[in-house]
């Protein structure tokens, strides 16, 4: 399951870098304003879901404020999926079983959250 899921992490990666660039190559995409809401809110989450998974506060209100240009969100997601990539990498198997504490009801374990990431955005 762990290699499954790193390949889908680094997928992911490259298919948010591919959007992105896309974005910033049309200047009418790149100026909308509920597309950045959008695209800064499938990261927000991803980042949520993520500290989840290593135990970590929620971002906090700072944190989740938008930034003022595409160029801001774009560092988010490159920041973000190179965090996922790298902690994946080292990752091993026994810990995708491990229970997080999500603010949501249900029961949810590590793999859950890593699929939460992989697919929110879909």
């Amino acid at each position: 399951m762990i290699e499954l899921l790193r390949d889908l992490i680094a997928h992911k990666a490259y298919a948010n870098s591919a959007l992105l660039r896309a974005v910033r190559q049309h200047s009418p995409a790149a100026e909308d304003q509920e597309l950045r809401v959008l695209l800064h809110h499938i990261v927000l989450a991803d980042r949520v879901w993520f500290q989840l998974i290593q135990g970590l506060p929620r971002p906090t209100s700072e944190e989740c404020e938008m930034p003022d240009s595409l160029q801001g969100i774009v560092d988010q997601y490159r920041e973000h999926d190179a965090r996922v990539q790298q902690w994946t990498a080292q990752v091993q198997e026994p810990e995708l079983g491990r229970k997080i504490e999500a603010p949501l009801p249900g029961n949810y374990t590590v793999s859950d959250g890593l699929m939460q990431i992989v697919l929110h955005s879909h």
